[in-house]
């Protein structure tokens, strides 16, 4: 099952989630993060051993950069003992592939939902498998830039955007429905809020039922 999870443009079916202990830090305020494919709710973090998630990321438009900024708010939020990211060289080693390009038609007629202004956009493509209990690699993740990348409403646009869509490589496949998180569907912001906190952190402690599997 292909999933296209678009920044602010593709909301997912939501479910319940489970309780916290009542002995851990009160994380009640979140949000859903996984994908409901009934009957099956489907789960996927990163385990320790699978660390670093390696990415490999085109050089242009300060792509690199922006990415690797994204790795590391992300990072920093949920703890490198449960994420880490690095980017790479070669590209047939990477668990998740960054582009910049123009994004595909199924995308760019969205882009309508954006509003006005927009000045970039992005998609990150999730495949489950036939079995939908494992994650293909290499995540693919698409960014676009509408005019010129290097213009400073560009690269604000786009440093949301890619840490947004690095939240989708980690797991968390939905969107915030509040727009101080940078997991809203139209991202606002460009760092993790408290709510994305929690949601990542109780993501990474339970138990996951989608595994990655290598090309």
């Amino acid at each position: 099952m292909k999933l296209r999870l678009v920044a602010a443009l593709l909301p997912l079916l939501a479910a319940g989630v489970a309780c916290t202990d009542s002995n851990t830090p009160d994380r009640s305020d979140r949000y859903d993060w996984y994908i409901v494919v009934p009957p099956d709710t489907l789960t996927f973090h990163w385990a320790p051993a699978e660390l670093p998630v390696r990415y490999w990321v085109q050089d242009s438009a300060h792509a690199q950069v922006l990415i690797q900024r994204g790795i590391s708010v992300w990072q920093s939020t949920v703890g490198a003992g449960s994420f880490k990211g690095i980017l790479v060289a070669d590209s047939t080693t990477a668990d998740v592939i960054v582009r910049v390009e123009p994004l595909s038609p199924f995308v760019a007629a969205r882009r309508l939902f954006a509003g006005p202004g927009t000045s970039c956009e992005a998609v990150t493509a999730v495949d489950t498998g036939s079995t939908r209990f494992q994650l293909l690699l290499p995540m693919r993740m698409d960014l676009n830039v509408i005019g010129d990348p290097l213009t400073d409403s560009a690269q604000a646009c786009l440093t949301r955007v890619a840490a947004h869509e690095v939240g989708h490589t980690l797991g968390l496949f939905q969107h915030s429905d509040d727009p101080a998180d940078l997991m809203y569907v139209f991202p606002a912001v460009n760092r993790p809020s408290t709510r994305d906190a929690n949601t990542v952190i109780t993501l990474y402690g339970t138990s996951r039922n989608v595994v990655p599997v290598g090309p």
